[in-house]
């Protein structure tokens, strides 16, 4: 009897899980198709997403290993433990496919184009301590002082 609990709450977590990753995924393709999110939330969704699916991969694993360490435990719910961690395995890949697409792909124009403008802020702000001859940290004190 024990080992049917067990059995049943190792599949109740496996369930959780999944749609624990299944809302984060909806949350991060939602985020990917708004243009009016800002980049960096995006690949911050992504990098979250692909965290979780690794995590989730590492439980359905420790869940088969929990499950086939009990001898008194049914052939068929380890095969669909095996099966759930197949799943996650392949979700795993699905979303680091998405984040190196975010990150590296056809959308990383829009990271190459905030760098381009992080890059220039860079050089104008160098140039202006340069002349000026104060330091970076005073004239940035001197902005916060004439912005607040």
């Amino acid at each position: 009897m024990n080992t049917f609990r067990h059995v049943i709450t190792f599949a109740d977590a496996a369930v959780i899980d999944a749609q624990s990753a299944l809302d984060l995924i909806q949350q991060a393709y939602d985020a990917a198709q708004d243009k009016t999110l800002p980049y960096y939330r995006q690949i911050e969704l992504a990098r979250t997403a692909l965290q979780l699916a690794q995590l989730n991969e590492s439980q359905a694993q420790a869940r088969l290993e929990g499950l086939r360490s009990d001898s008194k435990v049914p052939n068929e719910a380890v095969v669909d433990a095996e099966s759930a961690l197949n799943d996650a395995k392949d979700f795993v890949d699905a979303t680091k496919s998405a984040y190196d697409e975010i990150t590296s792909g056809a959308s990383a124009k829009r990271l190459d184009s905030a760098w381009g403008k992080v890059e220039k802020a860079q050089t104008q702000l160098a140039s202006i301590v340069r002349t000026s001859g104060i330091s970076a940290e005073m004239l940035l004190g001197q902005i916060d002082a004439a912005t607040a």
